[in-house]
C-alpha cells in the first residue's frame, strides 16, 4: 500500500477517488493543467494537495520530491512524446511505482475549449522498454503497465505484478510480456 502518491493529469479526479477508497492513509497530490477542472470537479476535496500547472515543469520544482506511487492515469498521450519520456524518466528516480494507462488508436482534440484534452503522441509497450517493468496488459483499445522505479525493492515488481493481475483478472485483458 502506498503512503504517497502523485497523480499526473488528475482531470476529474478519478484516480484519486480510487486510492482514497484503496488506501485511505495514503497522502495524495494531484497535478491538473487545466485550472477550470479543479473547481469543476471539487479535486482540493479528493487530494490532499493539488498543484495547478503543467506537470512537465515538475522536472524543474520537483527534484527532491518522492513518491510511493505515481500516475500516469490516460495522460501521457496529451504530452508531447518527448515530455512523456522525460517525465517517465524524472520519477523513475523519484517512485517506487509508476502506474502508466493509455489508450491506443483513440483520436481526440481539444474538448470544450481545453487544448490539454487533445492526444498529441502514440504509445505502445515498445515506448517501455528501457525501464523494468509488467507486462502490458490490454483491455481492447485501453493498455496499463507498471514500472519500477529506482526506488522499490528488488523483489517488489513480482509482488505488484502478482497484484495486477489479481485485480485485471475481472476484467477481460490480456498481458505480453516484459520487454
Amino acid at each position: 500500500m502506498p503512503a504517497t502518491a502523485l497523480d499526473i493529469g488528475a482531470g476529474a479526479g478519478k484516480y484519486g477517488k480510487l486510492l482514497n477508497d484503496a488506501c485511505p492513509e495514503c497522502v495524495v497530490t494531484a497535478v491538473e493543467i487545466y485550472e477550470e477542472y479543479v473547481e469543476r470537479f471539487h479535486l482540493r476535496e479528493i487530494y490532499d494537495y493539488v498543484h495547478c500547472g503543467d506537470a512537465v515543469q515538475l522536472i524543474e520544482s520537483a527534484v527532491d520530491s518522492t513518491y510511493d506511487l505515481v500516475l500516469f492515469g490516460d495522460v501521457l498521450e496529451h504530452f508531447r512524446k518527448s515530455c512523456g519520456v522525460d517525465l517517465l524518466n524524472f520519477f523513475l528516480y523519484r517512485s517506487r511505482y509508476i502506474l502508466a494507462l493509455f489508450p491506443s488508436e483513440y483520436v481526440q482534440n481539444s474538448v470544450d475549449g481545453n487544448r490539454a484534452e487533445a492526444h498529441l503522441s502514440i504509445w505502445t509497450e515498445k515506448d517501455f522498454a528501457g525501464m523494468p517493468h509488467s507486462p502490458v496488459y490490454s483491455i481492447g483499445t485501453s493498455h496499463i503497465v507498471l514500472i519500477t522505479g529506482y526506488l522499490a525493492h528488488a523483489d517488489d515488481l513480482q509482488n505488484a505484478v502478482n497484484f495486477l493481475e489479481q485485480h485485471l483478472s475481472r476484467g477481460s485483458g490480456s498481458a505480453s510480456s516484459p520487454t
